[in-house]
């Protein structure tokens, strides 16, 4: 597994580029107002992938948001967990994401939690079940390639 730290391009803007899959992605401080970009593309034969908000470097930490999108079961999980136990896990049977294809994946942290963009598009919201304020790291892995990771912090006044 691959640890890396986002880089400030321009003031308040983070960024990696090429990241290896598995990825452990250390992050700023989360608030509302925070909006993460994955720029990526899924694989010719893809059966999921996952995007881990955790409380540590990865999913062996207690995980506050971990979206979850399964092609080949056409269902997309989200959940929590802590303490080692996963929590209520919420499901969508809508999945936005096709084999062998570019995307752009946005979550974009509010008050009350995450919702989840696909290509422009508002797929789904996971309430807040563990304080935005105790995330970390982004940890990625599956069955994509991830081109970019970006973070805009709404406390810069250029953004």
């Amino acid at each position: 597994m691959e640890s890396l730290s986002l880089e400030e391009t321009e003031s308040g803007v983070y960024e990696a580029t090429y990241v290896d899959i598995p990825s452990s992605v250390q992050l700023p401080s989360l608030q509302p107002g925070t909006t993460i970009f994955i720029h990526g593309k899924t694989d010719k034969h893809a059966k999921d992938f996952s995007a881990s908000f955790c409380v540590g470097l990865d999913t062996d930490y207690d995980v506050a948001f971990h979206y979850n999108p399964r092609l080949k079961d056409k269902i997309v999980y989200c959940n929590d967990k802590q303490r080692d136990d996963w929590g209520y896990e919420e499901t969508e049977d809508y999945v936005p994401f096709k084999k062998d294809t570019v995307f752009e994946l946005r979550f974009d942290v509010t008050q009350d939690g995450y919702e989840v963009s696909v290509d422009n598009t508002i797929v789904q919201f996971f309430k807040h079940r563990i304080p935005f304020q105790m995330v970390s790291h982004l940890y990625l892995t599956g069955d994509i390639r991830v081109n970019r990771v970006q973070l805009f912090d709404p406390e810069s006044d250029e953004n």
